[in-house]
């Protein structure tokens, strides 16, 4: 699991700042475009955070050689799997975006 982290260090960067834009746009105009790029961005953005977090703490002097790679290849079929499932969902139902504002219109609903 050990590389050369500087190399992408700056592209995570700029994937976790683009967030603040996208967020809001996804949800205040949801369309399929916006909504796979979210989907996108937001699966890259939690793999390198779940990344990291196996590379700290689920480290071969302590489980050993195999369980840290058992641990990232579960952690690449997840996010795969999660990638999928989002873009399956934009493209054969509502979508996020459009999840996120039926959301909001039953919290206003309840509360009236």
């Amino acid at each position: 699991m050990s590389g050369n982290h500087a190399k992408i260090w700056p592209f995570e960067k700029l994937v976790t700042l683009s967030l603040v834009g996208l967020v809001p746009a996804t949800f205040i105009t949801p369309n399929a475009v916006l909504d796979d790029i979210f989907a996108a961005i937001m699966c890259l953005h939690m793999h390198w955070g779940l990344e990291s977090c196996l590379t700290d703490y689920v480290r071969p002097i302590i489980f050993g050689p195999l369980i840290p790679k058992i641990a990232l290849l579960l952690l690449y079929l997840v996010s795969l799997g999660t990638l999928a499932s989002l873009l399956n969902y934009n493209h054969n139902d509502i979508g996020i975006g459009a999840t996120f504002q039926k959301i909001w219109q039953m919290e206003a609903e309840t509360s009236d």
